[in-house]
């Protein structure tokens, strides 16, 4: 160790080191190295005065940083950046809490992480007894500080929340799935991407199941199902003294509903939101109601690139949607605005929906 040196013959050496190091500016030796200038070991400091630590560092692989230790605890990080084999200064100023004996050691970090072994001296603060001597040999297994460890932040777990109100239905009645979803890259009802909370209709005779696919933060898929539990059947023979089912030659009587359905309420993308460049976004809405029930939804889908010249986006426009959510395709560069209208049972059209605008930047 370098304070073995600070001898009356060490001292003079130690010196004549340095001023070779400091002009050619590099340590010729493998590994990476530290050592602590000043204080000297065995040195004693008045009470209340601050400690100046000193002292030169270098590695082969160039330096990273250099950490100041006290009785065991780090104290004090220097951040360095140098090339191979550069002799690096550093210093810090540490005022002891109170009198008594104090290790201080020093430890260099090589650029790919190596720590060097640790040089320490020991200084004595105030007018205190002297401890018992200790033995240079053992003097050398003075415990080496680990390095301070890096530790990675885990990425937050998927919340996945998925049932049906209510669970069970008599044949031809409708229930709502709902579903919940936190810390997720995407979700999927079926074959359509929805938003990760939300909820859907539907109409059944049977049971029937659905499918809720979600796409962790790291990629992984995990699939979730509901299913509508559905009581009796839609084609049932007629109980005693209720009327038969219409024949289904016979034409339907004509609908005396001529009430259109209201307009529907936009959900995402919101209005002036920024989607960042996608190739793709999924459409939602809340549903209507109607006496003669909702047959289909329409979606108007614009764009323009930046000149307001609004024109029909590709693909678009879509009609006969049975659900409130459907995907559509986008092109980066494009601001798009999109609009919903209903049509009932009875063939009713209703308004449309305000328009709800969102950007597709390049970047």
């Amino acid at each position: 160790m370098l304070k073995r040196l600070f001898t009356p013959l060490g001292f003079p050496l130690i010196i004549i080191i340095f001023i070779i190091a400091g002009c050619s500016g590099a340590v010729p030796s493998e590994g990476t190295h530290v050592w602590i200038d000043v204080p000297i070991d065995g040195l004693t400091i008045p009470v209340d005065q601050p400690i100046h630590i000193e002292g030169h560092a270098a590695s082969s692989e160039g330096l990273a940083q250099v950490e100041i230790w006290i009785d065991g605890a780090l104290t004090h990080s220097i951040d360095t950046t140098s090339v191979a084999d550069e002799l690096v200064y550093y210093n810090h100023s540490w005022t002891p809490p109170g009198m008594g004996h104090y290790t201080i050691q020093a430890m260099a970090i090589g650029a790919s992480g190596t720590a060097s072994e640790a040089d320490f001296v020991r200084v004595l603060v105030g007018d205190v007894v002297s401890p018992t001597p200790v033995d240079e040999e053992d003097a050398d297994k003075e415990p080496t500080p680990t390095p301070t460890e890096v530790v990675e932040e885990e990425m937050p777990a998927t919340t996945v929340e998925l049932w049906v109100e209510p669970a069970e239905v008599q044949a031809g009645e409708c229930a709502n799935i709902y579903w919940r979803v936190e810390n997720a890259q995407s979700v999927r009802l079926g074959n359509s991407e929805v938003p990760a909370e939300g909820h859907y209709e539907a109409c059944h005779c049977s049971n029937e199941l659905y499918r809720l696919t979600v796409t962790d933060l790291d990629g992984a898929e995990e699939e979730h199902q509901a299913i509508i539990q559905v009581t009796g059947s839609c084609d049932a023979a007629p109980e005693e003294g209720e009327e038969p089912p219409p024949d289904d030659s016979d034409p339907p009587p004509p609908s005396t509903d001529t009430t259109a359905p209201p307009a529907p309420t936009l959900n995402s993308p919101s209005n002036g939101s920024d989607l960042g460049c996608v190739s793709s976004t999924a459409l939602s809405w809340s549903a209507v109601s109607d006496e003669s029930g909702i047959a289909e939804y329409r979606i108007e889908v614009q764009r323009h690139a930046g000149d307001n010249n609004w024109s029909t986006a590709p693909g678009t426009p879509l009609s006969g949607l049975g659900s409130t959510s459907t995907s559509i395709s986008v092109e980066c560069g494009w601001t798009y605005r999109w609009r919903v209208q209903a049509v009932d049972g009875a063939g009713n059209v209703g308004a449309w929906s305000g328009w709800f605008q969102f950007n597709v930047p390049l970047i």
